[in-house]
């Protein structure tokens, strides 16, 4: 299936200097080595079509095919920490 908006599943991660919640400080944005880790990772794990992208303002930008690669994407990635 063709890349489309619409139907594809977007992730997007912070940009530089984003703050996941007004009472921390900024957050640094991932290393070249994670987004390496994060392609590699597609590339193994991904049952459907993926695509990355910088988005403006240094947000990258995950898309995919499956809903499922999405969710697992995300909870794999995405930056929360649980205390």
């Amino acid at each position: 299936m063709a890349f489309d908006p619409e139907q594809w599943q977007p992730v997007r991660l912070p940009s530089q200097g984003a703050s996941l919640n007004a009472d921390f400080p900024p957050q640094d944005a991932f290393t070249s080595r994670e987004l390496t880790e994060m392609l590699d990772w597609c590339e193994k794990r991904c049952r459907g079509g993926w695509q990355h992208e910088a988005g403006a303002g240094k947000q990258t930008i995950f898309w995919f095919e499956q809903p499922g690669d999405a969710q697992q994407f995300a909870l794999e990635w995405f930056p929360f920490r649980c205390l």
